[in-house]
C-alpha cells in the first residue's frame, strides 16, 4: 500500500510516508497514538527532510488524519489503485487533503511532497 500512496499528491497526504511510522513494533505499546506519532517524527527529522518541530506538526496531522479514516476508505483507495483509476477523485481523499492543509499547511505539505518526489526517483 505505500508504494500505491505515493503514486498520488492526494493519497501521499494519506501516507506521507506513513509507511515508516508503522515500521516499528508496537505490539507492547501502551500509548499507540503517541508513539506513532514519535516513529514518525523520527523518520521525517532522520532522513533530514523535516526539522523536529516541522515533524511534530506533520505527524500528529497526518496521525490524525489516518485515525479518522474507516477500513472501508482505506479498502475503496486501495481499489481504485487496483482498477488503475486516481484515488484523488474519492471523497475520502478529498476530505483528508482538506484537512492535511488545514492542519499542517501547505507549505510544511509542499516539503514533505517534495522529498517524497525526490526518494520516488532513486
Amino acid at each position: 500500500m505505500k508504494n500505491m500512496m505515493l503514486k498520488t499528491a492526494g493519497a501521499l497526504l494519506v501516507a506521507a510516508l506513513a509507511g515508516q511510522t508503522y515500521a516499528a513494533d508496537l505490539s507492547k505499546s501502551t500509548n499507540i497514538r503517541g508513539d506513532l506519532e514519535k516513529n514518525c517524527q523520527g523518520s521525517f527529522t532522520k532522513a533530514k527532510v523535516l526539522s523536529s518541530a516541522e515533524a511534530s506538526k506533520f505527524c500528529k496531522c497526518t496521525i490524525d488524519s489516518q485515525a479518522k479514516m474507516t477500513n472501508a476508505e482505506e479498502w475503496e483507495i486501495q481499489s481504485a489503485v487496483n482498477a488503475k483509476k486516481d484515488p484523488r477523485t474519492l471523497p475520502v481523499v478529498k476530505r483528508t487533503e482538506q484537512y492535511m492543509n488545514t492542519c499542517a499547511g501547505s507549505n510544511l505539505i509542499k516539503k514533505v511532497q517534495a522529498a517524497a518526489a525526490s526518494a520516488a526517483k532513486k
